[in-house]
């Protein structure tokens, strides 16, 4: 069904039915849990966390190209687009001494 405050988004919702009582047990307790850390976040830190999730999830999908040496990867490989180029400046920064977390996570090796 449609948001009824934003036109563009669409809710999902899954029914009631055997595949609920299936994962309930399962996924009850972690989504509980879920919903009570993301309540203590306004909606735009909530935003925030999204978009900082987002881009390491880029980050990641790149590594499986660049391990194996693929120019072609995701975002044309070096210099390119996506992925691969998020993780390339992403090291470019850590290697600056940009960018990195509190106690040298990040930080290139001797920096």
């Amino acid at each position: 069904m449609r948001d009824p405050h934003d036109r563009r988004r669409v809710i999902v919702e899954l029914g009631g039915g055997p595949g609920i009582r299936e994962i309930g047990p399962t996924f009850g307790p972690l989504v509980k849990a879920w919903r009570a850390t993301a309540a203590g976040y306004s909606d735009d830190e909530l935003r925030l966390l999204l978009e900082f999730q987002g881009k390491l999830e880029e980050i990641m999908r790149g590594q499986p190209a660049r391990l194996r040496g693929d120019d072609a990867g995701p975002g044309g490989g070096r210099g390119g687009g996506g992925a691969g180029a998020g993780a390339d400046s992403t090291a470019r920064s850590a290697e600056r001494g940009h960018g990195t977390w509190p106690g040298g996570i990040g930080q290139a090796a001797g920096g």
